[in-house]
């Protein structure tokens, strides 16, 4: 057995897929009205209107849960529909322009686009890499937001550790951009789309995202957890790779840094700016893997390290995309949480 993909969508049957599907229409259900400010004592004040794209993956559900605390989310999806989404939900295509402008259309007036939306898997990017381009870069979101005259927006995209290499160590976002497999050069494309089309934007160069499952959609340490509480002695370990390095960043924790961004955004310190978002810690998989063990009380015989030359995958895997967060802590104001302590949290 072997553990070596990216954050896929977790059932407790074992199932898994990818975080974003095709469709071929746009649905809107029954709008709920905006409150600019809670008179009934009930909940927080909405403080900005903010559509998040791709809502219905791990990532999209956890910032409509977290944002939705002080603010107007609208949250825009694809096939899995966000059930404990609050505000207004509207499914669309990525892929039709049509879909796009008549989504902007019919939300009205939006602060801020949170894109998550993407194909995230770099072996789906790697077998159809127009496809990728497609649906990685914003173009479509981009024009339709020109042609609505919409330049006060904040564009926050959701991008990847992946655009980096992997031959150094603790990239900075200052470092050369190297992708090395369709993924990565397809968010790197989306990050220079925008950096020379829509200035009002920020980029979140994102690391290995975990954290708790909301309605059964998860991160990979709902993979761990169950490859290694399922183990019997004597029985088949899991391989994960000892040679692979990310910072991986708990998913609360983007909730907190999107908002940050928010707020600095409307005060107008904060646009056309770049952060890498990791985690505080340098892991390797197998790393990730025993400090899941160790929390979980199961045994480490469960775990074989592995190098990652070793399994193929279809797609070149960068090895060491760690990345310093150093101009995260010191603009943003915002500490990661350590990994262990998120387990923590995610198991209480």
């Amino acid at each position: 057995m072997s553990f070596h993909a990216e954050p896929v969508t977790w059932k407790p049957s074992g199932e898994m897929w990818p975080h974003w599907r095709v469709g071929n229409h746009c649905r809107w259900d029954p709008p709920r009205q905006r409150k600019e400010t809670d008179t009934t004592g009930e909940g927080p004040p909405h403080n900005m209107r903010v559509l998040v794209t791709g809502a219905g993956g791990a990532l999209g559900r956890q910032l409509v849960e977290g944002l939705q605390q002080e603010h107007e989310v609208l949250a825009g999806f694809r096939t899995r529909k966000p059930e404990h989404a609050r505000g207004r939900v509207v499914q669309f295509d990525l892929e039709e322009p049509t879909g796009i402008r008549q989504l902007l259309r019919d939300v009205g007036e939006v602060d801020a686009i949170v894109h998550c939306a993407a194909i995230a898997r770099p072996k789906e990017c790697e077998e159809d890499p127009e496809k990728a381009r497609k649906i990685n870069v914003p173009k479509q979101i981009v024009e339709a937001l020109q042609e609505s005259g919409r330049e006060a927006c904040l564009f926050i995209q959701i991008s990847t550790d992946q655009v980096y290499e992997g031959t150094g160590t603790m990239y900075k976002e200052v470092d050369d951009t190297k992708p090395v497999n369709v993924y990565g050069k397809t968010k790197l494309e989306a990050e220079q789309y925008l950096r020379e089309n829509w200035p009002n934007h920020v980029i979140l160069r994102s690391s290995m995202i975990y954290g708790k499952a909301i309605q059964g959609v998860g991160f990979f340490t709902d993979f761990v957890q169950e490859a290694l509480s399922t183990y019997a002695p004597g029985g088949q370990p899991t391989d994960f790779f000892e040679d692979e390095y990310r910072c991986p960043i708990y998913a609360p924790d983007i909730a907190a840094i999107i908002s940050i961004v928010l707020r600095k955004n409307k005060e107008g310190t904060l646009h056309n700016r770049t952060f890498n978002m990791g985690g505080p810690q340098r892991l390797s998989r197998v790393d990730m893997a025993c400090l899941i063990a160790e929390a979980r009380g199961y045994s480490k015989e469960a775990i074989r390290c592995v190098r990652s030359a070793s399994i193929s995958r279809g797609v070149q895997s960068p090895l060491d995309i760690s990345m310093d967060i150093t101009r995260l802590r010191e603009e943003l104001g915002f500490t990661p949480t350590a990994f262990a302590d998120a387990l923590k949290s995610i198991y209480s």
